[in-house]
């Protein structure tokens, strides 16, 4: 495995990349804190978007705020981002 590149160890262990599974990870972490199951209320960290009927894809659309913090700017900008791309059906499950 020591000659094989890092593309190719992951891809034959079945593994995901670094990047990879810190977006999961992400995602995964908003996902209980909008379901209750963390101690984090979604008030503290996000603002919900209130033009639902302006957006295509889903009614839980979070607002990107302005960053003062290096860890905020790098965290929550990209957790928002991606939040926001995910599609209506995952969010139907979410609300449930």
């Amino acid at each position: 495995m020591e000659s094989k590149s890092y593309d190719d160890r992951l891809r034959y262990l079945g593994l995901w990349t670094l990047e990879g599974r810190r977006n999961r990870h992400d995602l995964i972490e908003l996902f209980k804190i909008f379901k209750g199951l963390s101690r984090v209320r979604i008030d503290d960290l996000f603002i919900l978007d209130e033009n639902t009927k302006i957006t295509r894809s889903h009614c839980l659309k979070l607002k990107k705020s302005r960053c003062t913090r290096d860890i905020t700017r790098h965290f929550f900008n990209r957790v928002v981002n991606r939040w926001n791309l995910l599609d209506q059906w995952t969010h139907k499950c979410i609300q449930e």
